[in-house]
Formats: C-alpha cells, structure tokens, sequence
C-alpha cells in the first residue's frame, strides 16, 4: 500500500469523526476495504462523499486492487439483497473506471477477432471472433491515441460495460468481458446468428412455419420478454436509455434479449452528464428527453423507457419505425412538431393498413397509450406493465 494512504486515512478520521473510520484501527491492516465500506456507505445514504472521493483519487494499480474488491462484492451480492446496495457498487466502479481510465483485470478476456466489420444493427460494425472456442461478438473502439474524442469514448465504453458484467437475467444480454489488442478495445458479447429482432422479421415474413397467426405469437413474446428485461433493469436502477427494435435481439431459442447498453445511465446518477441520442433513434424518444431541441433534451429516466417500450411494441407489429410515414423517413424537426406539438403517436395496427404486417388486439394498444402518456408519472412502472401482459397475451 502507498505511504500516501495511511496519510490520507488519518485526514479523513479529522474529516469525518462520526464514521466508523473512528474504529478501524490500524490503517495499514486493511484500508482499502475500510475506506469502499465508508464510500459505500456514503454512496447509498447520498452523503457528502467524503470516503468515496479519497476512492476515486487513486491512480494505477491502487485503483484496479480496488475496482476488484468492489466487483468481487457486487458479485457475492445476492439477487434477494437490497438493490440500493448493488446500485451503489454499480456507481462507484464507473466512476472510478472513468477517473481512474482503467477497468478492474478480471474483464480482461483473450478474445480474437476472425472476420471484420460485420453489420451490427445499433452496434454500427462489429466483429465476429473467437473466445475460448466460442463463436463471439466483438464490438470495437477505438482507444489510441488518446485524444478528446478517444478518452469520451472510452468513459462511454466503460460505463457500459460496468453497467452490464454484474447483471444476470435471461432477458438481457451477458457480458464475456474485454480484450485490447492494436490500439483498440472490444466488448466481447454473445454472438446471436438470429440477429436483432427487426431483421430477423423481415427474413422470416410469409414463411409457411408462421402462418395462422404464428407470427403474433412470436411477436407478442418478444414482447413479453422485452417488459421483463426492462423491469429487471429498472430494478436494478438501470436506465437502458434506447430501447429500439434493433437493441431486440434473438436468441437460438427464439427469445428476446435486451442488447446495447451504450446510452445507459443510472437511474439513481446524480450527474448531470449523458450520453447524447443515437442519430436515427428520434422516433422512440420520449417528449421530455427529446425537448423542443437538441440543447433541451434532458436526462432518460425510468419513465421514458416506458414510452419507449411502447413504441416498439408498435414497430414490432408494423416491421416499421414509429413515425415512418408512407415508408419514408421523417426529420427531427418534423417528429418534434407532431409528438410535442400536436401530441400525435402511433395508430392503432390495423389489418387493412398496407404498411402493417398483422393487427394489433385493442387491449395491448389501450397499454401502449397508457405507457405512452404525454406526462411521465403517468405512465405505468414496467412491473405493472409486465402483470397486465400476463393477463393479455398468451405466451
């Protein structure tokens, strides 16, 4: 351990005597865990963070040792356990990978990419590579040289990926880890030869399997299995950020996974800094994120993934983006107008509409319009969505 923390142990104490810094003893015996329990502790009861800025100052090796510890809890965290403590780990590992510029070594993974820029849907290109023996997903950035746009990348990439190695539910994606090689990075991830659930649609529409209402089926259990995903998320304190058909993908089972964490934020956050929408992802925004410009937009939230839910529920149905008028796409400034102006949103699917693959039963779109109320507290809790999906859809 650094001279320097023992030094910064005994400021702290002066600093903060009613803690149970207090009662440590020896500063040397275990410092670190003394100093993340303090950290925690301040994380979780939104303190003054004392502890937790001594944390996010440590450099190097220091830093890594400690993001360790943090994963290594976050890990032995049970499902059952208070989420507010899991949230609090998830916070405090971002924010010191993205002071610290270093992520903990266990994700560290030694995936190789075999076939390049492979289409990726929301991912953009990625590629296609081999962990262990098994087929991958490997999504690239950029890392070297360090320059502005490489560092916001790199905080982007990190919040992503420590967004996503701590959760476990079979409705969201898994996260094998990251490996560097050549001046870039690659999030390893399931390789799904299904695609997302958008292209796998347009490949499987008028197949004979999916006649006689095959077809509805398997769309409303995407459905189902996307509120189930969101729900565990926001549980868990997460914000997704852009829920699109194209973040849908589809395993060899033919279930939903919730995919892209790179526009994910904690719910919980107290910064005033996102990650700014993905060009093309308008037409799933809700009213308040989406602002009367690009310089109002404000923070995702719980809230507004639920509109957004809603919205591709209706892409799923049409095989189209909301807003997607005579198969022509439609321009920012045009969807503001009619969604914050005119308050208009998307008809309900109908059979005789040529741009609709199969209409939609009036009780799901009734949630839908629930889902896509104008004011957010309106809108229901993705937990409430997923009972009133049980009692809708057969699965």
């Amino acid at each position: 351990m650094e001279k320097s923390v023992p030094i910064r142990f005994r400021i702290l104490q002066a600093a903060y005597p009613d803690s149970f810094l207090q009662n440590a003893g020896s500063p040397d015996s275990n410092i670190t865990a003394t100093l993340y329990n303090a950290a925690l502790q301040e994380t979780i009861d939104n303190k003054p963070r004392i502890c937790a800025n001594a944390l996010y100052s440590m450099r190097g090796q220091q830093a890594t040792d400690t993001m360790g510890l943090i994963q290594n809890d976050l890990s032995l965290t049970l499902r059952d356990a208070v989420p507010r403590r899991r949230d609090a780990m998830r916070r405090m590992l971002t924010h010191m990978a993205q002071e610290s510029n270093s992520l903990p070594s266990s994700l560290l993974v030694p995936a190789e990419s075999t076939l390049h820029a492979v289409d990726g849907g929301a991912y953009g290109t990625i590629d296609v590579g081999s962990l262990y023996g098994k087929k991958v997903a490997m999504k690239a950035i950029r890392i070297y040289p360090r320059t502005g746009n490489t560092l916001s990348r790199l905080r982007q990439m990190y919040l992503e990926v420590l967004t996503c190695q701590s959760l476990s539910s079979p409705r969201v994606i898994q996260l094998y880890g990251i490996s560097e090689s050549r001046g870039m990075a690659w999030i390893v991830i399931p390789y799904f030869s299904r695609g997302n659930a958008i292209g796998y649609l347009a490949r499987v529409r008028g197949s004979p399997v999916y006649q006689n209402g095959g077809l509805v089926a398997l769309v409303n259990k995407w459905i189902f299995h996307l509120a189930d995903g969101m729900r565990y998320l926001h549980e868990e304190g997460i914000v997704h950020g852009d829920i699109r058909g194209v973040n849908l993908l589809i395993d060899d089972a033919e279930g939903a996974l919730i995919g892209d964490f790179g526009l994910s934020i904690f719910a919980n956050g107290e910064s005033k800094q996102y990650w700014s929408r993905r060009s093309g992802s308008m037409q799933w925004l809700a009213p308040e994120v989406m602002g009367q410009s690009e310089s109002t937009s404000s923070r995702p939230t719980r809230d507004s993934d639920v509109y957004s839910f809603s919205h591709v529920c209706v892409e799923l149905y049409t095989g189209q983006p909301p807003y997607r008028f005579k198969g022509t796409d439609i321009k920012d400034s045009e969807l503001r107008y009619i969604i914050i102006s005119q308050k208009q949103r998307p008809p309900l699917p109908a059979i005789d509409d040529l741009s609709n693959l199969w209409p939609m039963d009036e009780k799901l779109y009734e949630l839908l319009q629930r889902c896509w109320d104008e004011k957010p507290e309106n809108r229901p809790q993705m937990v409430n969505v997923v009972h009133s999906l049980q009692d809708l859809i057969s699965m």
